[in-house]
């Protein structure tokens, strides 16, 4: 679970991100500040802003080193070996190449 701290006024927020199929889905969460149970049970909790989330899953940051957490730790670094590094140019889907000639 992913929990995004209060910052700038903003209201606070949190995610409950599942890997399954090869597929990583989250949905949204009441937010539970450190210490405070939440109603989702999870293997880890981490406390992050939103640029620390962006970070994680882009890989800029490689460990949960100065991050605030609960549970084994160990479980976002198998998460991590699961998963790939977004490519932005990278096209999910293309479109099939039209030939008109082939219409005649």
């Amino acid at each position: 679970m992913m929990t995004t701290c209060p910052e700038s006024g903003k209201d606070p927020g949190g995610w409950h991100m599942r890997l399954s199929n090869s597929a990583l889905t989250g949905r949204a969460l009441p937010y539970s500040a450190p210490g405070n149970p939440s109603p989702i049970s999870a293997d880890l909790t981490i406390y992050v802003t939103r640029t620390q989330l962006n970070e994680l899953v882009s890989s800029v940051r490689k460990s949960l080193e100065g991050l605030e957490t609960t549970g084994d730790r160990e479980v976002w670094q198998q998460l991590r070996q699961l998963l790939t590094t977004p490519n932005s140019s990278f096209n999910i889907v293309t479109p099939l190449e039209y030939d008109s000639d082939s219409d005649q």
